[in-house]
């Protein structure tokens, strides 16, 4: 059923977004509950232990509906929830009703890692891909099973308890520093004040919702998403808009000039980046550069 925001709330907004998490945990626990039961089986019968120390999770009952579906379930369920809340921080009017869209979307995401880091959940995912059944699996449901896997093992599955949990509070880290470098960059405010001629291969319906600019006769385009990726990807002038790329560069750097381990990745990553350093106002010679 399609969310409505039409009278949406800060309190629905967290309302949504813990309930979707219980119904996500929920499924998810049944998973895990069904290979408990497996794994009880087959531990009655060996008394054998996983190298975490639980009973490993046996054959008895485990398939791909009840080992491996449910995971993209309750995925779907927490994805439908981040669009009814999370999504909201980009885009809604009212302050609190962004920030609690804010915490929203770090609790979800803080989610979706911390699935992949339960041992349950693990166990009973391992168990069922040595079977024969995991082994005849193809398309879709393989590819499924194949990426839960290697979430698994990039969530250190392979490495001791201490490096295990070392790995979760970085992962952590990282979900908190990507909601609030968002943020930022959403709260920011920067524009270019732009002719007709300047904004040359715009569709219609875009010029219509643009703000007026300071100057007459001028339209504002900010950095804001529903303005900034039409305008990059259609305006004819690339001197514009390699300014307005140089802007969400410069933004960036600025606001997060440090941020330990998870900085350095970030810029490994834009190493490559077209645009480097701060746009110049000279830049533009007809527009009108605005930062505050």
């Amino acid at each position: 059923m399609p969310a409505d925001y039409t009278e949406i709330s800060a309190q629905r907004v967290t309302a949504i977004a813990d309930a979707a998490i219980r119904e996500a945990d929920a499924i998810v626990d049944r998973l895990a509950q069904a290979g408990a039961r497996a794994g009880a089986t087959a531990g009655a019968e060996s008394g054998a232990t996983t190298s975490s120390g639980h009973e490993p999770a046996g054959p008895g009952e485990l398939t791909f509906e009840t080992a491996v579906l449910p995971l993209d379930r309750a995925w779907a369920v927490i994805a439908d929830a981040e669009g009814a809340s999370g999504f909201l921080s980009y885009v809604h009017p009212d302050l609190a009703v962004r920030d609690a869209a804010q915490a929203a979307e770090e609790r979800i995401r803080r989610w979706r890692v911390q699935v992949a880091f339960r041992d349950d959940v693990y166990e009973t995912v391992r168990a069922f891909s040595e079977l024969p059944a995991a082994g005849a699996l193809a398309g879709e449901r393989r590819r499924l099973l194949d990426f839960w896997l290697r979430d698994f093992r990039r969530a250190g599955h392979a490495l001791d308890r201490e490096q295990r949990a070392e790995l979760e509070s970085l992962r952590g880290r990282l979900v908190e520093l990507e909601v609030a470098f968002q943020r930022t960059i959403d709260d920011y405010h920067d524009w270019l004040d732009l002719t007709p001629d300047e904004l040359d291969g715009l569709p219609p319906h875009y010029l219509a919702r643009l703000r007026p600019g300071e100057r007459p006769g001028t339209k504002r385009v900010s950095l804001d998403y529903p303005e900034i990726i039409p305008f990059l990807e259609q305006a004819r002038r690339r001197d514009l808009r390699e300014t307005m790329e140089r802007s969400l560069e410069w933004t960036r750097r600025s606001r997060f000039p440090r941020a330990g381990s998870a900085s350095r990745a970030g810029r490994s990553m834009r190493s490559s980046s077209r645009w480097p350093g701060a746009p110049k106002p000279s830049s533009v010679s007809t527009g009108s550069w605005c930062r505050r």
